[in-house]
């Protein structure tokens, strides 16, 4: 018999990877422009510039050798600052990142930006960054209570401001870049208002018994408002520096944002006001206020109330799972931080879930790609991961979109899917085997 052509053995395969689900967040704050339509994220030493509809990395600033502690980024989205703990503050210019963004929609390929300034910021790691309006001044406040300001442009500390006892955690320049104020607030429970021009502070306020979490003006700049974790939402007169009004809010507030009252969210045409506060903490669940009557007009269902977490410790609970950022997007829509890494974009419409984005995976245990119910109309776009979670993900392999479907108890250690792309199974470390609907997704 004639032996076989070499042609048909195949002995050496090579696969090119087309798409890659990378680690694009891994906590902490992030930081966006006055457009919100890309951020600026912490991803362990490096941080990655992430454009909000396609769920991808378009750029990332590469680390300095250790954790990213803060970010910030100018209205215009000109210019990011980065900080980390080696103490130095890093200033990356943005102003080529739009053709970043075009070039980058049907690719996974990011590049890299460039450091144009390197600053040795303290002596302890800056906590908190804000730029002013005009893009110019940066405000770095660190673990040890001071409160710096920076001409990033030429690289100089232009203020130098003590008084707080305790780390900052909220920072934000007066909307009017004409008046020179910056407020700031602290773990010591404090909100401070810094004159710039006669270089001391202005006003002390004893706001919050617990720790103050965000600081949010008016959009009139008439008043700001705070919240923190004693439970309570503060608004205050910018002008004369006091308290007008104090709002329980029976929950740990982490984040607020101020929109205009007729921006169609749930709850807002009652609102006696021209603005409505939205507040996000340890509830998960969004909330809507009216500052003028001081009445909570909406509040959603708490997302996954029954869910359980595994924590590092190999403990289970749920209440370390929190909303910490709200950011204000385009069209009256909101992009939510929560704790363990997702990013939930969320629409002006009963503020339902339009997106979710996972900012880090951990370890991927198993996963398969899950057939199309009709491969001759639909290509499979969906893919299945099991990794160091309860909770099964569910990948748009175009959009980035991902599910989370809730029901282990414990680590999901394998995954399969039937060939009809009609069930999905798992199996974990709780004892308990479950099939899953892949349409109903139940």
């Amino acid at each position: 018999m004639a032996p076989a052509a070499a042609a048909e053995h195949v002995l050496k395969r090579t696969l090119k990877c087309e798409e890659q689900f990378g680690a694009l967040y891994t906590g902490g704050r992030i930081a966006t422009p006055a457009n919100a339509t890309w951020f600026m994220a912490p991803c362990g030493e490096d941080v990655a510039i992430v454009d909000i509809q396609s769920g991808k990395v378009v750029a990332n600033v590469e680390g300095d050798g250790d954790i990213v502690t803060s970010v910030a980024v100018s209205q215009d989205g000109s210019r990011g600052a980065v900080a980390s703990r080696t103490l130095v503050v890093r200033s990356v210019s943005l102003t080529g990142l739009g053709s970043k963004l075009a070039a980058n929609q049907g690719s996974s390929a990011s590049s890299s930006l460039e450091v144009e300034r390197t600053i040795r910021a303290g002596t302890v790691p800056a906590t908190a960054m804000e730029f002013d309006a005009t893009g110019v001044l940066l405000c770095t406040g660190f673990a040890d209570g001071l409160v710096r300001v920076w001409d990033i442009e030429r690289g100089y500390c232009t203020h130098n401001f003590r008084g707080h006892e305790g780390a900052i955690r909220a920072a934000a320049f007066h909307p009017n870049p004409k008046k020179l104020e910056l407020f700031t607030g602290s773990e010591d429970t404090k909100l401070r208002a810094w004159d710039l021009s006669a270089r001391k502070c202005r006003k002390t306020l004893d706001l919050h018994d617990g720790v103050l979490t965000s600081i949010a003006f008016l959009p009139d700049a008439s008043a700001l408002v705070t919240v923190g974790r004693d439970k309570m939402l503060n608004i205050v007169d910018t002008k004369r520096l006091r308290l007008t009004k104090s709002l329980p809010a029976y929950e740990v507030l982490e984040d607020v944002a101020v929109v205009p009252a007729r921006s169609g969210l749930p709850g807002s045409e009652r609102a006696t006001g021209k603005f409505v506060c939205v507040t996000a903490g340890e509830r998960r669940a969004l909330r809507v206020w009216d500052p003028e009557s001081g009445k909570q007009l909406f509040e959603e269902e708490p997302e996954d109330a029954n869910a359980t977490v595994v924590r590092g410790d190999g403990s289970e609970g749920s209440e370390n799972v929190v909303f910490q950022q709200l950011i204000s997007l385009p069209n009256n829509r909101f992009m939510v931080v929560v704790s363990d890494t997702r990013l939930v974009i969320r629409g002006s419409s009963e503020l339902a879930i339009e997106k979710q984005m996972i900012g880090y995976n951990d370890e991927v245990i198993d996963m398969r790609m899950l057939p199309a119910l009709d491969p001759e109309e639909t290509p499979s776009r969906e893919l299945v991961v099991a990794s160091t979670s309860p909770q099964l993900r569910i990948f748009n392999t175009e959009t980035r979109d991902c599910k989370l479907l809730y029901g282990h108890a414990d680590v999901i250690l394998a995954v399969d899917v039937s060939t009809s792309g009609k069930y999905i199974a798992t199996a974990s470390k709780d004892h308990a085997v479950r099939v899953w609907g892949a349409a109903t997704m139940q």
